[in-house]
């Protein structure tokens, strides 16, 4: 499979990540204490927690998504319009994150954006759990909330781990990334109505939050 037109931008990249490494490892080298916590700096990236942070991650997103306007209708009574117009306000936080990223993407960290996006989404996922307990006014504010916030932090971490994997994946693999995207959103796919059906809506919010905690862990563990 050979790259796309981007090639080009992933070189530049590569160049960026090498000046970057000679960059940290000169201010190490220039500490007077250095200790082996900041040898550890330098230490090179693993592949493969970064590649079961991702699986992991969309497993929880489709759990969350496919299930939820069923939820919607049959628990909290919502009619399709005010269904519509929760799942835009999620579409629209997606939006304004994308453009926010893009216009403050030098000050960005790319890993530490990843880890806090998903930090940050597992605990809205978990706060879902108290729509179906609230009145019905407290549930659409909630839902408002959780849903345009889970967009906006999905927005940081699509631009993120896509700049993160023009780093780590090799040339001419590069659908190995939306291939363990496609893979997690399938496995989601099947099991969220599973647990929807079997074990109730509310279960839901807890094991897709359970799922995107344990994507952050992945990504802390590759760096």
């Amino acid at each position: 499979m050979k790259d796309p037109v981007m090639i080009f931008e992933r070189r530049f990249r590569r160049i960026e990540k090498a000046v970057s490494l000679v960059h940290k490892g000169a201010i190490l080298l220039s500490r007077s204490n250095l200790t082996a916590d900041a040898v550890m700096e330098l230490r090179k990236e693993r592949i493969f927690p970064f590649c079961t942070g991702l699986v992991l991650f969309s497993i929880a997103t489709s759990i969350f998504f496919i299930p939820l306007p069923v939820y919607f209708a049959k628990i909290i009574n919502l009619e399709t319009g005010i269904i519509f117009g929760l799942f835009l306000l999620n579409s629209l936080g997606c939006l304004f994150g994308y453009v926010f990223t893009l216009r403050n993407h030098h000050n960005l960290n790319s890993i530490k954006s990843v880890k806090k996006a998903t930090l940050v989404r597992s605990l809205l996922m978990l706060s879902a759990f108290l729509i179906g307990s609230l009145p019905f006014f407290g549930a659409i504010t909630l839902s408002i909330f959780a849903l345009a916030s889970i967009g906006l932090a999905y927005a940081f971490y699509t631009i993120c781990v896509l700049s993160i994997s023009m780093d780590i994946i090799p040339k001419g693999k590069v659908g190995l990334f939306s291939a363990l995207i496609g893979i997690g959103s399938a496995i989601g796919c099947f099991i969220g109505p599973v647990i929807a059906e079997n074990f109730g809506f509310q279960n839901i919010f807890l094991i897709s939050s359970f799922f995107c905690f344990l994507s952050f862990l992945a990504f802390r563990q590759f760096a």
